[in-house]
């Protein structure tokens, strides 16, 4: 990160104590940036973030944290402004664990706590310069790659290297920042990564509520699978008919018939006349999942499920009562 090239990037700071907004601007001063827009509302904030162009955001989040944090995540995902990918980095007073876990899940790239000093913050920038983490993709979150354990990422999980247009401009010297053809082939790759992922989870839920049902159980735990299935099959579905995916498009109205089929089967109470809309929407998870990448053929697709399924149950034996599909926040490590 050179002093002579920040004058170039532009920064977005918000922070709605004055006294602190005015610290942390003054120190951005002093450490060569010019370029520094400062919202002072959450309304101003969300105006800035839809219109403007940035390459790095300083966001405190001790008072309003839900909706920085709903605004960051609506950006990562593409519901927000035209860069999806510019470097976040937040700050709060607090820190408190659900704090924290908010601003991981929403695909901020590092928080700072309060109070902290100009060098802490020069270096932490720095480190997004040099050193950002690449991206991982999963069902429901786009971010940084936070996970110490690696042994915690399934196979279907890929870093994606993100735009970095603070990179480009604080140290390469870079005027402009990603063209937008380069930010849409990367959210086409993300696009085609979530829809992977959601297949994926389909064919893991099927199995374990499979296996639920089989036993007879109808309780409380299969009611939360069947839950998280017909929530991933309604983000699944108009993914699958956007456009540049017509290879798949062709799943979607299977899947909402055998998720209709199924509800319908567990609110009879029948177990049996359940197994037939599961199987039908694993060979659907499985048939988009080939149909995407045809060298990962249909046996190792379903070996993989075998395995995450495995695990989730071997977790699960050890810590009984927990729910879910093994990934879901798996990237916040």
């Amino acid at each position: 990160m050179q002093a002579k090239f920040l004058p170039h990037v532009a920064t977005l700071l918000y922070d709605p104590i004055h006294s602190n907004r005015h610290l942390t601007r003054n120190g951005l001063f002093t450490m060569g940036f010019r370029e520094v827009d400062v919202p002072v509302t959450v309304a101003e904030l969300r105006r800035a973030l839809e219109l403007g162009d940035f390459d790095l955001a300083l966001l405190d989040v001790t008072e309003d944290e839900t909706e920085i944090c709903a605004l960051v995540h609506d950006m990562r995902h593409g519901r927000l402004g035209r860069n999806p990918f510019m470097v976040v980095v937040m700050t709060t007073w607090n820190q408190r664990g659900d704090l924290v876990r908010r601003v991981i899940d929403c695909g901020a790239d590092d928080l700072l706590v309060r109070p902290l000093s100009i060098g802490q913050l020069k270096s932490r920038i720095a480190l997004q310069v040099e050193a950002r983490k690449n991206f991982v993709v999963t069902s429901n979150y786009i971010g940084p790659d936070r996970r110490r354990d690696q042994s915690r990422k399934s196979g279907d999980e890929a870093l994606i290297k993100v735009p970095n247009s603070l990179q480009s401009k604080a140290r390469d010297g870079v005027l402009s920042g990603p063209s937008a053809s380069e930010i849409t082939e990367v959210r086409a790759s993300i696009d085609r990564k979530r829809i992977e992922q959601a297949a994926f989870h389909v064919a893991i839920t099927c199995k374990l509520i499979t296996e639920l049902a089989q036993s007879g159980s109808l309780d409380a735990a299969l009611q939360q699978e069947v839950g998280q299935l017909m929530q991933t099959i309604a983000d699944l579905r108009p993914r699958l008919v956007a456009p540049g995916f017509e290879l798949v498009a062709m799943f979607s109205e299977g899947l909402a018939k055998a998720g209709d089929d199924l509800k319908s089967a567990l609110a009879r109470q029948d177990s049996a006349a359940a197994q037939q809309p599961l199987a039908l929407l694993g060979e659907l998870a499985t048939g988009i999942r080939v149909a995407l990448d045809p060298a990962k053929n249909e046996g190792a697709f379903v070996s993989e499920v075998g395995d995450t399924v495995a695990r989730i149950q071997a977790r699960r034996a050890v810590q009984p009562g927990e729910g879910g599909v093994e990934g879901k926040r798996s990237a916040g490590g």
